[in-house]
């Protein structure tokens, strides 16, 4: 079957150039859903169902933009709207997964320092210097691997945006088969996408 969501061969560049030429084009309308998305978020249950409704419409318009088959925002959040009990019951999915995987890296990360401190000499200014090289390694390796966690659950949202008929699982689950020999790009993509947009993020907030 072949996997209509991204190519065999995914060319990060090509992707961010898409990206920033959605961004160009439909700013003003996805800015616009967003910030309604967000007014939802004080409305408890019905409303963050309603905002995980609105960021799957936009991901639906995103996903037939890039596919060359635009879609009416109307019709995309009609679409979503209907079933965003799925979309908060996947996003409630999504946030334990990624608690149970800080948990599970944040003890790993501590058995190993403890492990550490147990065999290094922390009289030994060496030892102290190795501590803190250590220290860092296992930092970046706590956030390479939790990136890449979030990178094989990136795309649940759009396939539950876009894929009918699907459970909230369902896509969870086709997310994290269809991103297995991706991840890495992927979160290059996050990375930049979030340098991008951080100038708008500064100025809205």
């Amino acid at each position: 079957m072949t996997n209509k969501y991204a190519h065999k061969s995914l060319n990060l560049a090509d992707v961010i150039s898409a990206g920033f030429r959605i961004y160009r084009d439909h700013f003003k309308q996805y800015f616009t859903m967003a910030r309604v998305a967000l007014l939802w978020l004080i409305v408890p249950v019905y409303g963050w169902a309603k905002f995980a409704a609105t960021v799957g419409a936009i991901a639906r318009l995103a996903f037939f933009e890039v596919s060359e088959r635009p879609e009416p925002g109307a019709d995309a959040k009609r679409y979503t709207d209907k079933r965003k009990w799925s979309f908060l019951g996947q996003s409630i999915l999504v946030l334990l997964i990624l608690i149970g995987a800080f948990i599970g890296l944040s003890i790993a990360m501590g058995i190993a320092g403890f492990l550490v401190s147990m065999l290094l000499n922390p009289e030994n200014w060496v030892s102290l210097l190795l501590r803190f090289l250590l220290g860092v390694v296992a930092f970046v390796m706590f956030y390479i691997g939790f990136m890449w966690i979030l990178a094989r659950l990136y795309i649940c949202d759009v396939i539950l945006a876009v894929e009918n008929p699907m459970t909230a699982t369902g896509a969870i689950s086709k997310s994290w088969k269809i991103t297995q020999e991706s991840a890495l790009k992927i979160i290059g993509i996050m990375i930049v996408a979030r340098l991008a947009t951080f100038p708008v993020r500064i100025g809205v907030s």
